[in-house]
């Protein structure tokens, strides 16, 4: 879901989006590279054609009514900047280089750590690689996006991403769009249901964003979840254990789930062969509150519990900050497709 000014504007999905406010499906025809040259709608009515040079820049188009271009990536045209914005990273067009280096750099010196895609455009993409999914819970607007977790978090997916070293996050909204639709988030195997069929959708992207230019896999998934979200993730990475497992890949490449303040835990069971940690706090007034139906309890079949005694810390993600520490470090890569212990 996109939101503008706290406003749900539109439905983006891998072959295009829907947009709200007139309920209309539109459709993206993409060249070998996943570049956006063509908008339709349901009908096979162009809405919108887009030309680029070899590194990603606009040279050409007909009308302008979608942001998502090169690589099917946004543009930020804001204050005439022009950067396609790939989550861990902003990338310029006009100059063929990214804005920060690369995370893998000290794996090619023979490299520019701005270089986009080797300076190789034509054969290479260079989607993110490393990827943390944060699963929110209950919101008032900022699901599926870093404010949840940052802004009114303090900082918390920022200290994630630091501690395991892992710049590049998708944001999920885990409660089915928020206090909106609160009678069916009550329901903690609604929100698994919901996330299954999510995750169906999201696994090819998600495989796509750990591989590189070379389609050699390179990195694990993290998946970090709060309140309601923990529910939400378990069928979330059902589907994506589902997807690993049609093709032929390591169910490892999944490297664990980590609940905070998990809602309603008494009625989740981990995902078999996932690994799975449970973060609560004894003075959480909302995961702990039988009158809500979530009495306090243990996740069935988790891994690790971990439990705070402080008095003044409770149930909002910013509460859990100083458990960051006691995430799993990342412990695994891929080296040449293969899960490989870090020495």
């Amino acid at each position: 879901m996109i939101y503008e000014d706290g406003t749900a504007k539109c439905l983006l999905t891998e072959e295009g989006y829907v947009s709200l406010d007139g309920r209309e499906y539109h459709y993206y025809l993409k060249d070998h590279q996943g570049n956006n040259r063509v908008l339709v709608n349901k009908n096979g009515g162009v809405e919108e054609i887009n030309h680029y040079y070899p590194f990603g820049g606009v040279f050409a188009s007909e009308e302008n009514v979608q942001p998502y271009k090169y690589n099917g990536k946004e543009l930020d045209t804001k204050k005439g900047l022009n950067w396609y914005d790939y989550g861990a990273r902003r990338y310029d067009a006009a100059l063929g280089r990214w804005h920060k280096i690369d995370p893998m750099t000290e794996k090619y010196y023979s490299v520019s750590p701005y270089a986009y895609c080797s300076s190789n455009p034509v054969n290479a993409i260079d989607y993110q690689g490393k990827l943390v999914i944060f699963i929110n819970g209950m919101h008032w607007g900022d699901g599926k996006s870093n404010r949840y977790w940052d802004k009114n978090g303090g900082g918390f997916a920022t200290a994630v991403m630091k501690h395991l070293n892992d710049y590049n996050a998708m944001y999920i909204d885990g409660s089915i769009g928020g206090v909106g639709q609160l009678p069916y988030n009550l329901d903690a195997n609604l929100r698994r249901t919901f996330g299954r069929n999510q995750g169906f959708l999201d696994a090819p992207v998600i495989l796509r964003k750990i591989k590189n230019s070379k389609g050699e896999l390179i990195e694990t998934i993290k998946i970090i979840t709060h309140s309601m979200g923990a529910a939400y993730a378990k069928g979330y990475i059902e589907a994506l254990k589902q997807f690993l497992i049609d093709n032929n890949l390591p169910l490892s490449l999944i490297e664990f789930e980590a609940d905070f303040a998990p809602f309603q835990p008494t009625e989740q069971e981990a995902v078999k062969g996932i690994k799975t940690f449970q973060f609560t706090n004894m003075n959480d007034d909302i995961a702990n509150n039988k009158w809500l139906k979530s009495p306090f309890g243990i996740i069935q079949g988790v891994e690790k519990v971990t439990i705070g005694i402080e008095e003044n810390k409770k149930h909002t993600i910013k509460d859990f900050y100083n458990m960051v520490f006691k995430l799993p470090e990342g412990k695994y890569e891929v080296i040449d497709g293969k899960i490989v212990p870090i020495n």
